[in-house]
């Protein structure tokens, strides 16, 4: 396996780790979260980098990638409801363009169709991995004061500025990719 892979397949075991941060309750969980979460955002970068540098892009790669993107944000996302940090229902609209596009994807891939990313795609994930760093890190401000005291309420701001961007950019880059793809699911029957 190359080194794009195994930046990967780390990429889902950190998102299992920084899930349990951020469920469970022991010390520095919610700073261990955003450090894992922060990581895991950086190989995503990463592993796309090195593969197209040293020409080791493999169908693993191209399949577990996005993948391994999907279910990161997935993650945070619906283990930040409890929090109070995100809303449930846009979760389940951010959730159910990811699934959308899986099978849109999945569909054209059966007709010999590679559906590559969108800009749009990829704003919408930087705006989703800059929401849930900035809510990560207003949960674990009070981890880093004897007081538990917490996060100023100025720190929320941006990042629920990034959540409605990542909601409006998810249901955007949603809308345009299944527009632009029509013709592969017009003439299912």
């Amino acid at each position: 396996m190359n080194l794009p892979n195994r930046l990967t397949v780390a990429r889902f075991v950190m998102t299992a780790f920084m899930v349990a941060g951020l469920s469970l309750d022991f010390p520095l969980a919610r700073t261990a979260a955003l450090i894992l979460f922060i990581a895991a955002s950086l190989t995503d970068w990463l592993d796309g980098a090195i593969a197209r540098k040293t020409g080791s892009i493999t169908d693993f790669g191209k399949l577990m990638d996005p993948l391994a993107d999907k279910v990161l944000v997935a993650g945070a996302f619906v283990a930040l409801i409890p929090h109070g940090m995100v809303e449930a229902w846009l979760v389940i609209v951010v959730l159910a363009r990811e699934f959308l596009i899986t099978g849109l994807r999945l569909l054209a891939a059966g007709r010999g169709v590679l559906l590559s990313a969108a800009w749009s795609g990829k704003l919408k994930t930087t705006f989703q991995m800059i929401a849930a760093s900035l809510f990560m890190l207003v949960l674990a401000v009070p981890e880093w004061t004897p007081t538990h005291a917490p996060a100023p309420k100025l720190l929320l701001l941006p990042a629920l500025v990034a959540w409605y961007g990542a909601v409006l950019a998810a249901v955007a880059s949603g809308a345009e990719v299944v527009w632009k793809n029509r013709a592969l699911y017009a003439d299912t029957g």
